[in-house]
């Protein structure tokens, strides 16, 4: 797995798993509606995401 490759790396996305999409994220200061752009040195664009909750 890619993951062992580097430990610290598996240690904070094994962190991150037990966090839900459900309402805001506060400590990220992210909403319903927001957009992230991912950028990378190895991609010619970046990525675009957009924030969307679905109701139950």
């Amino acid at each position: 797995m890619k993951s062992d490759l580097i430990p610290e790396l598996n240690e904070i996305s094994t962190a991150n798993l037990s966090r839900t999409l459900e309402g805001e994220f506060p400590d990220l200061g992210l909403a319903n509606g927001d957009e992230l752009l991912i950028a990378d040195e190895t991609r010619a664009r970046p990525i675009s995401l957009r924030i969307r909750y679905q109701g139950d």
